[in-house]
């Protein structure tokens, strides 16, 4: 059973949903998060609930290593090109407590490795979550005065990714 600040956040976010994402686009999301989506939206999902299949399992190992092992430009890359997908749905707890075994992270790791997606989305500082190239926050759990959540409160993040190739970074000049 959820905590009640956890079912009061999703119903928030399931609220929010229809101004933030256009009926029939799918969403990618960890394999809990993506059937509350396909229940309650009826948005199409990338990852299906189904470990045994292979059909299933392929995605799910996808999405958790490019998570929890890519950077976020390689990940965004997978859910475009293979997925064919433009919005992401990020469960903080669910993924790190559930999921960062299968992504390859020992469950006594205290934090995501260096450089990772997980490192970057995992973080509660607004401006990391906001300038991360290719994403676009549209959603993050807020607290009661409407600041953006932080500890266990800080669940859900909503992200469109940019579908054009990004520019490559700028060199300073020597």
């Amino acid at each position: 059973l959820q905590p009640p600040h956890v079912r009061q956040e999703y119903q928030r976010l399931l609220a929010a949903l229809p101004a933030l994402v256009p009926d029939g686009e799918a969403i990618a999301s960890d394999p809990v998060d993506s059937t509350t989506l396909l229940a309650h939206t009826r948005h199409p999902i990338v990852l299906q609930p189904k470990w045994e299949q292979f059909e299933s399992r392929e995605p799910i190992a996808d999405f958790l290593q490019g998570f929890f092992q890519e950077s976020p430009e390689r990940f965004r890359a997978l859910l475009l090109e293979k997925y064919r997908t433009r919005y992401l749905l990020l469960d903080r707890r669910i993924l790190w407590v559930n999921f960062r075994y299968a992504g390859g992270l020992p469950e006594s790791q205290p934090s995501p490795n260096p450089g990772t997606s997980a490192e970057v989305f995992m973080s509660e500082d607004q401006a990391v979550l906001e300038r991360v190239p290719g994403f676009k926050l549209l959603y993050r759990s807020r607290d009661a005065a409407g600041r953006p959540a932080h500890g266990e409160a800080d669940l859900l993040r909503l992200y469109e990714l940019a579908p054009e190739p990004l520019p490559p970074p700028e060199r300073s000049a020597p």
